[in-house]
This record gives structure tokens, C-alpha cells and sequence, in this order.
């Protein structure tokens, strides 16, 4: 039978941890192949380099019989570029383990617009494949169902006064509960700092206050909080700072005092913090870098490294600082965390350069020395590797 997925000695690195280690395995055409670990061990790491969506390090790697990343002429590799991997990337399916279908769309609109965008079929090709699929999983009848009509799907109910914060900005579709209505072209009413777009009358049914943040596309801090967190208006009615934090960004919203602008945002960050301090009392994530500083020895090793990320750390020195042996340190980590000690250094360096390659005049040369790296050239390297530019493209882009 015809192979599919084909990997030789295939290794992976992140500095110094060893994500994959002499990875070999065949897949032929028709055959599923389940891949079984402990969080941490390379699974998603593995699949990720299948889609190039990671570049492996050493080894081979085939995909429906085409070397993956190069190009062989005569005996020399030649490694792609972008447009010729987005080329074989086409070919290659993958549903990630966070994934959002669009929710202003059906189910049979979501299904074609990847074919029809990407792959550039026509929408009727594209839409009969999409039906005899729906019909192959019995899903026939959802085909003009919404993704939030669907059981399973990511769904909160909000009760008057809550607040909803999507860390992931995810596009999102708010309805009512009941039976659909026709949609109702919605009023914007200018004056106050902030436009208001209301639905319905003069006196709607529903009042909301929207806002948004700007981060770091890579922050630790985000990546670590789930797609959506709640707070309950009865828990911060009764927090008398975030209720007349809340109260005072309404006033300034509303009306145009002078520098009421630059109030408001001073006031927002002030509320994410207020609105995060309330929800980690509601619950401790059980994986992630919230997860870490909630362990006692683990967190002593994980504030370590956020006071000097440039230092040159290795495995003796952080499990000295968590009072553990090398190897209880190392497996309670990747359990805690998710991943090892040295992706996190390496996300967290990277996220320092970022903001100050943003905010800062230093030379790249400073920089890379102040986020623990002696070359340059291997700093933006791994940088390139993390935001897809050079740190010298973004800085000039203006990140």
C-alpha cells in the first residue's frame, strides 16, 4: 500500500530540551494510527511538524511520498520557501485541539469556506461535498444550523451585570434565548467618547459595554487563560473595588471629559487585573504558567526565571530553586506547565524581545544579550521562528 506519513530518525529541539528524540513511524493510505502519551511527551509537537507547521531539526520527513521543508536536486538538499511549504501544506489536513468555526455562519457555510478560500473550488463543488459529508456523519439535518445551535459546542449563558472576557478574541455571535427573530438593523448613537450601538428602541432590553485589548500575539499571560472566563455580577457587585471600578469606567464612558481617553485606558488594564484576580479566586487552573506559580516549589523555580530570563539557567540550577532532584523537577514541570522548562524560558525571552524591540532604542545586539542568547544571529533566528519576521522587519514595521 501507498505510504502516507513517513518519518525517519526525526528530531526536534527547543535549546536544550529534546521535544522529539529518533521519531520513525509509516502511516499507509486508509490506515488510522492513534499516538498515546503524557502531556508533554511530543504528540502535538509531531503533528505539528508533519504540517510544518514546526521545522524538524534532523531526520526525514515524508508526506504522500514528498520530502517535507526541502526540495532534493541531484545530492544537495534545498530548503523551501514559504510560498512552495504553503504549497505542500495544502495537502495536509489538521484540527487543532482549540478550534472555532466562524459563529455568524451555518454549519454548511463553515464547511466550505476552507475549499472555497484556500483551494479555490467553486462554492456548488465544493457545497456537494460538504453535504455528502454532513450526511456520512448523519449530520444532514444542522446543514442552516448556527455553531451555537449545536450540542457540544462552546456555549455561556450570561445572567444580568456579568462579565464575559474572551482572552483569544475570538469572533462570537450573542443571542437571546427563545426563538430566532429577523435581524434588526442596529442604531450607532454619537456624543459620548465611546459610540453606542444598540439594538431595538429607545429603551432596549439589552445594555452592554465592550471593549477590547491589544497584547503581544505570543503573551504567556493570554496563551495561559482559557478561551472565555466569566465573572458572575454577584461576585463583583460584592468586590467593592471592581464595582466602582466598573461604575467610574461607565462615567467616563459616557460623557467627554477632558482626557477622559487616556483615563480609560488606565482604567481598563486596571479591570482586566481586577477581573483576573476575581477569577483565579473562583478556580486554579490545573496546567499552564497559572498552574506553576500556584505550586509552591514548582512557582519558586518559575518566579526565577521571570525575575532574569536572560540568565544562563540550566536544569540543576531551577530544580535547586524548586528543591527538587534533576529528574522529579523535570517530570513534575512538563506535568504542571504542560510543556519543559526550556519552552517556557524560550516564550518568555521571546516575549521580552518583543516589547522591547517595541519600546526600547537598544541595538538587536543588546537586546539578544539581555533575553540570554550571546549570538545575535541565533537570537533572531529563534525569533523569526516564533512571530514569522525578522526582529529587525518588525521593529522597522512597527511591531
Amino acid at each position: 500500500m501507498r505510504s502516507i506519513v513517513k518519518a525517519v530518525n526525526l528530531n526536534k529541539y527547543y535549546d536544550q530540551y529534546h521535544a522529539l528524540q529518533d521519531i520513525n513511524l509509516e502511516v499507509e493510505q486508509g490506515e488510522v494510527l492513534c499516538i498515546i502519551g503524557p502531556s508533554g511527551s511530543g504528540k502535538s509537537t509531531l503533528l505539528r511538524c508533519v504540517n510544518q507547521l514546526e521545522k524538524i531539526d534532523k531526520g526525514g520527513l515524508w508526506v504522500d511520498g514528498e520530502l517535507v521543508g526541502y526540495r532534493v536536486v541531484g545530492n544537495k538538499l534545498h530548503e523551501l520557501n514559504e510560498s512552495q511549504i504553503a504549497r505542500q501544506r495544502l495537502a495536509t489536513g489538521m484540527v487543532f485541539q482549540r478550534f472555532n468555526l466562524f459563529p455568524h455562519m451555518t454549519v454548511l457555510q463553515n464547511i466550505i469556506e476552507g475549499p472555497c478560500q484556500v483551494l479555490k473550488r467553486s462554492p456548488k463543488e465544493a457545497t456537494e461535498d460538504a453535504l455528502e459529508l454532513l450526511a456520512r456523519v448523519g449530520l444532514a439535518d444542522k446543514r442552516n444550523a448556527y455553531p451555537v445551535e449545536l450540542s457540544g459546542g462552546q456555549q455561556v449563558t450570561l445572567e444580568e451585570g456579568d462579565i464575559l472576557l474572551m482572552p483569544g478574541g475570538a469572533t462570537h455571535l450573542v443571542r437571546s434565548q427563545g426563538a430566532r427573530v429577523k435581524p434588526v438593523a442596529q442604531t450607532v448613537i454619537e456624543g459620548g467618547l465611546l459610540p453606542i450601538h444598540r439594538l431595538g428602541s429607545d429603551q432596549p432590553d439589552v445594555d452592554m459595554l465592550c471593549g477590547s485589548f491589544r497584547y503581544n500575539r505570543q503573551s504567556l499571560l493570554f496563551s495561559a487563560l482559557p478561551d472565555y472566563l466569566v465573572v458572575s455580577s454577584r461576585q463583583w457587585q460584592a468586590d467593592g473595588q471592581l464595582a466602582a471600578l466598573i461604575a467610574l469606567l461607565r462615567s467616563e464612558a459616557d460623557g467627554q471629559q477632558l482626557g477622559a481617553r487616556f483615563f480609560i485606558d488606565a482604567l481598563s488594564s486596571a479591570l482586566f487585573t481586577l477581573i483576573l484576580r476575581a477569577w483565579l479566586t473562583q478556580q486554579t487552573p490545573a496546567v499552564g504558567t497559572f498552574a506553576l506559580l500556584a505550586d509552591k516549589r514548582l512557582g519558586k523555580a518559575w518566579q526565577a526565571m521571570l525575575a532574569e530570563p536572560g540568565h544562563e539557567w540550566t536544569i540543576d540550577s531551577l530544580a535547586a530553586a524548586a528543591t527538587m532532584s534533576r529528574a522529579t523537577f523535570m517530570r513534575a514541570f512538563v506535568k504542571v506547565a504542560g510543556v519543559s522548562p526550556w519552552v517556557l524560558l524560550t516564550r518568555l525571552r521571546m516575549e521580552l524581545a518583543f516589547n522591547l524591540l517595541r519600546q526600547s532604542h537598544l541595538s538587536l545586539l543588546d537586546i539578544a544579550a539581555q533575553v540570554g542568547y550571546q549570538s545575535q544571529a541565533a537570537f533572531s533566528k529563534k525569533f523569526k521562528e516564533t512571530y514569522g519576521e525578522a526582529p529587525g522587519r518588525l521593529r522597522s514595521s512597527g511591531g
